[in-house]
Order: structure tokens, then sequence, then C-alpha cells
């Protein structure tokens, strides 16, 4: 049965994240929005350079 829960997953490795979302894409029959890709890729890598975001 369907229910209806949110679930958050943390990657540490960015590459694990990129295989993962695209699996739930195609699970989701979802287009990939390059938009959002480069975003999380943005935020990762100031993220493991600890630097602000200035977005």
């Amino acid at each position: 049965m369907y229910r209806e829960h949110h679930t958050l997953i943390i990657y540490d490795d960015p590459s694990k994240q990129a295989q993962s979302y695209r699996q739930m894409s195609l699970l989701l029959k979802r287009p990939q929005v390059a938009k959002l890709i480069w975003e999380m890729f943005f935020i990762c890598i100031h993220v493991f350079w600890k630097e602000p975001l200035n977005i």
C-alpha cells in the first residue's frame, strides 16, 4: 500500500547523489532538469570548500 511519507537522504559523494537522482527521475518518469543538477553541484562545491553561498 502506498503511504505518503517524506524522506531525507544525505550523500557525502556527489557522484552517488547524481546516480540516485537519475534513477529516481527514471522511476518517476520525470525529465532531468539541468538547472537543478547545476544548482546542486554548485551547492556541493561550496559546502566542500566551506565558503559562503552568494546566490
